[in-house]
């Protein structure tokens, strides 16, 4: 009986820890946004070429959330300051970009507590009769 207590337990844990209170970001389409930014195709952005960014379809519809001036953005992430962003320096995009988690609300993410529909007890009794 302990045994079934206790691989009740650990299956609500691991059910648990897996259905975590979390928002998951979406991550940016690379391809899309190079298809539509990286003109000379050589997977790196130019300066010419971030003038005119696009963000349709890359999942940050919206683009930027930061106030600051495109170029001033180019100039932070250009870290060798070689005039274009590199595989490397162009993942720092994120920092600029809105944060999809920003506004969520774990409350609302949580299982009502009135509903017994998941109850430890019910868990338990359908295990009992599934080894008995």
């Amino acid at each position: 009986m302990r045994t079934i207590d206790f691989i009740i337990m650990m299956a609500l844990t691991v059910f648990c820890a897996s259905a975590a209170f979390a928002c998951e970001p979406i991550a940016l389409n690379w391809d899309q946004f190079y298809a539509l930014n990286d003109q000379n195709k050589d997977k790196k952005i130019q300066r010419s070429e971030w003038q005119s960014l696009n963000f349709n379809g890359s999942n940050y519809d919206a683009g930027f959330e930061s106030s600051l001036p495109r170029a001033q953005i180019f100039q932070q992430m250009d870290k060798n300051k070689n005039g274009t962003l590199e595989e490397q320096e162009i993942y720092d995009l994120y920092l600029y970009l809105p944060n999809p988690c920003a506004d969520f609300d774990m409350r609302k993410s949580m299982p009502d507590q009135k509903a017994d529909w998941f109850s430890l007890q019910k868990i338990s009794a359908f295990f009992n009769e599934l080894f008995d």
